[in-house]
């Protein structure tokens, strides 16, 4: 008889071969990523409640890795932390972007499974706590900063959502971003 696995080990061996198998552009399989991980494919139902809540779970443990990786960095100063920032989605191998770029493509309506957003989150509490009068500012400089490195044409639905932005300021990003020069090389 084999010893039961820790719950927490089961849903971390579930969490990687989902991040291995939606990253990787290959079928996205609940019996090939149980397979993958050891167990049951009925266990991403019952850790997850599917197929859906595994693909949620999947870009949040996503986020809370590169989360970890710029507290690791213990950013002084804004400038600080945008840098970052960068510095965690670099090393991330582009896994969260990939994966990110996968939900949005694979939804008929754009929707976004992911319910907490780890890293804009900290820097949303960071943006809390400046002046009153400093804030909308810094949000429009998040999404904006946002759709600069991942892309605002793709990314938007996500942006908004994770940054918590209305149609006034989505409407000023994309202001923003089509005063910038075309990177099309000559």
């Amino acid at each position: 008889m084999t010893k039961p696995r820790d719950p927490e080990t089961i849903r971390a061996q579930l969490l990687d071969a989902a991040t291995a198998s939606y990253t990787g552009g290959g079928a996205f399989s609940v019996r090939e990523i149980a397979a993958a991980a050891g167990v049951n494919h009925g266990q991403i139902h019952h850790v997850f409640g599917g197929k859906d809540g595994l693909k949620g779970a999947m870009l949040e443990h996503l986020g809370r890795s590169m989360l970890k990786q710029l507290r690791g960095d213990e950013p002084a100063d804004a400038a600080s932390m945008v840098q970052a920032v960068a510095r965690a989605f670099l090393a991330d191998d582009g896994r969260f972007a990939r994966a990110l770029a996968r939900q949005i493509l694979e939804s008929p309506t754009g929707d976004i499974t992911q319910a907490h957003f780890p890293v804009v989150s900290e820097l949303l509490t960071a943006i809390d706590g400046l002046d009153a009068a400093a804030r909308p500012a810094a949000q429009l400089m998040l999404a904006e900063g946002l759709a600069k490195g991942l892309g605002w044409a793709l990314f938007a639905p996500w942006i908004r959502k994770a940054t918590r932005i209305d149609d006034a300021v989505a409407t000023q990003v994309e202001a923003r971003l089509s005063k910038l020069p075309s990177q099309v090389p000559q």
